[in-house]
């Protein structure tokens, strides 16, 4: 059913629309390690979602230190990231096993 649809849409000279995706590499604990420019242990701040011109969404965090176990990032400083999802204009984009920082 779906070739004869497709076939169909072809004939009228009709593209479907192209799919979308976002790929996310899943990694082990050691390989996130490795990665990560700081680890921190700490209380979240601020958050605020933002899109990109390409339509992507990503949210910053702001991270108030209380222990820095890797890299920069001393007890009482802020560190910010970003991370893929987020929430902009009742428009959600998640990668599926991503967690979340309340």
């Amino acid at each position: 059913m779906l070739c004869f649809g497709l076939a169909v849409l072809a004939f009228l000279g009709i593209d479907p629309p192209a799919a979308r995706g976002t790929e996310a590499l899943a990694l082990d604990e050691a390989a996130l390690v490795a990665r990560s420019e700081a680890i921190v242990h700490g209380r979240v701040r601020a958050r605020r979602c933002r899109r990109l011109p390409d339509g992507r969404i990503y949210t910053e965090y702001a991270i108030e230190v209380f222990e820095a176990l890797k890299g920069a990032g001393r007890p009482g400083t802020t560190v910010t990231f970003r991370e893929w999802g987020g929430e902009v204009d009742g428009i959600h984009y998640w990668i599926p096993g991503a967690g979340r920082l309340e």
